[in-house]
């Protein structure tokens, strides 16, 4: 199992999202051309595109279910964990692009619920079937907005300012409590 890998969800698209065009590995991106005018001020130009090339691991369509990316982007994670292994599933984006919707999912609809669930789900149907070993989970669900820890796991929780651990560390983090 490969340690990092790197997976694209596309939302749906609507009429006035980017052009885009998808290969399983390949995402290209046509945008609106923005040109710095004079004094700074921004256009756009009409009918002019830039186009971008992103590369991933995997690229989901944009009518991937929730199984679909289970399946592809979290499943063998969990199955590694069963097996004594670490594992992390990190969503990022921008806000409003369906991260939320991907990691929970929908409350009103079974088939809609998210890696969290489903992952939680297979997790403690196998933990069942282990009923010879005595067995301690450990499980973190955090969301990191603005530079602010907030425990999903426990709403009520106080939020936690991300701190470094080290000085010299810069690029270690970790929260509080």
């Amino acid at each position: 199992m490969p340690q990092i890998r790197t997976l694209c969800r596309i939302k749906p698209t609507a009429e006035y999202y980017p052009e885009f065009e998808a290969s399983r590995t390949t995402l290209h991106l046509r945008v609106p051309e923005i040109l710095k005018e004079y004094k700074g001020a921004e256009n756009i130009r009409p009918r002019a595109t830039v186009s971008h090339e992103f590369h991933f691991d995997y690229i989901f369509k944009n009518t991937a279910t929730q199984e679909e990316v289970f399946d592809v982007a979290a499943k063998s994670i969990v199955d590694g964990f069963l097996n004594g292994y670490n594992g992390t599933i990190f969503a990022y984006g921008q806000t409003g692009t369906g991260k939320t919707y991907t990691v929970e999912g929908s409350a009103k609809q079974y088939k809609q619920r998210g890696l969290e669930p489903r992952s939680l789900s297979r997790i403690y149907k196998e933990l069942e079937k282990r009923t010879e070993e005595d067995i301690s989970i450990h499980i973190s669900f955090l969301e990191i907005y603005q530079e602010v820890g907030y425990d999903l796991l426990n709403p009520g929780a106080r939020t936690n300012s991300l701190v470094t651990p080290f000085p010299k560390a810069r690029e270690s983090y970790f929260l509080n409590n």
